[in-house]
């Protein structure tokens, strides 16, 4: 997750590998707004935890989102899949699930968040393994 400027809130796969439509059991023509953009829940870099539970009023759901950790940085959106099944790659590469220095950093460990080899941006999964 970059930015969320281009992330679907509603459509699109960016939790558990699903949309929230299908994780609330939500059909499309009963959204206000199915244009809505994750961006939209993203202040300062940091989740709006106030307006997800407003439009959300679901915990387990809320807990997933907040736990997927935002670029200190403006960063734009990247998108990658999973090969299901083989368990050769997952998509838990894209959400941050290795402890890599952005993620240490933003769950409170005294750490600096910049690459160590490059200096030139926080470690995230798609740097450590295409950026830098």
């Amino acid at each position: 997750m970059g930015n969320g400027n281009e992330v679907s809130f509603w459509l699109d796969n960016w939790i558990e590998d699903q949309s929230l439509l299908e994780l609330l059991g939500i059909e499309n023509n009963s959204l206000l707004d199915p244009n809505t953009k994750v961006s939209e829940f993203i202040h300062n870099a940091q989740w709006d935890i106030q307006k997800l539970n407003k439009t959300l009023q679901n915990y387990q759901i809320i807990q997933k989102i907040i736990g997927i950790v935002l670029p200190i940085i403006e960063t734009d959106d990247s998108f990658c899949w999973g090969l299901n099944g083989s368990g050769f790659f997952t998509s838990k590469l894209s959400h941050n699930a290795l402890p890599v220095r952005g993620t240490l950093f933003r769950c409170g460990c005294d750490i600096k968040p910049h690459c160590p080899l490059c200096a030139a941006d926080v470690v995230s999964i798609d740097h450590l393994f295409w950026g830098c």
